[in-house]
């Protein structure tokens, strides 16, 4: 972490140093083109993060017309790009794609709001059936690189991929 804050504060200097007497070398426009300094995975200190435990979304209970029996529950998740503390602290956040939802805060009890990558989990119980509608709030081009001359790609319409990690699902639902 220290060495890299050396490295961008020295080319930092650099280039202020070169404004004042009006020359720039190569290698300082080479450095900050893009604006984007590469990081040394030795400045990185490893397994410093506590990894999230995910929480479990909070679905929505629909009821039948009478509003006595549930008939299922409904769980809302969206898809977007967000900026997420992915490196240690000290490093700029990471934009990533996650998902997010309703949960129940563990500390508060309250519902809230829940964005992150990897998302929360689903929990549900056999024999009852869920619906989940996913929403794509994705814009813009993919931040991926997407190759046009595949016949299965589509770089216009950004598609959601959805595992369902670990779930018993019927085959006729696949």
């Amino acid at each position: 972490m220290f060495r890299y804050l050396l490295k961008l504060l020295i080319i930092h200097i650099r280039i202020f140093f070169s404004f004042l007497f009006h020359k720039l070398s190569k290698e300082d426009v080479k450095e900050t083109r893009g604006m984007v300094t590469p990081l040394d995975p030795a400045d990185i200190t490893k397994f410093s993060n506590q990894l999230v435990t995910p929480p479990v979304y909070e679905p929505q209970i629909i009821k039948n017309s009478f509003r006595t029996k549930v008939k299922n529950p409904v769980y809302f998740v969206d898809v977007s790009e967000f900026k997420q503390q992915i490196l240690p602290f000290g490093f700029p956040k990471t934009t990533v794609w996650g998902y997010g939802g309703t949960i129940r805060d563990p500390e508060t009890g309250r519902k809230v709001y829940f964005r992150n990558s990897p998302g929360a989990t689903f929990e549900a119980k056999r024999g009852i059936p869920v619906t989940v509608k996913w929403i794509n709030r994705l814009r813009g081009p993919s931040m991926f690189a997407v190759d046009p001359t595949l016949h299965w790609a589509n770089p216009n319409n950004i598609p959601m991929d959805h595992s369902q990690h670990g779930m018993a699902m019927d085959s006729s639902m696949m």
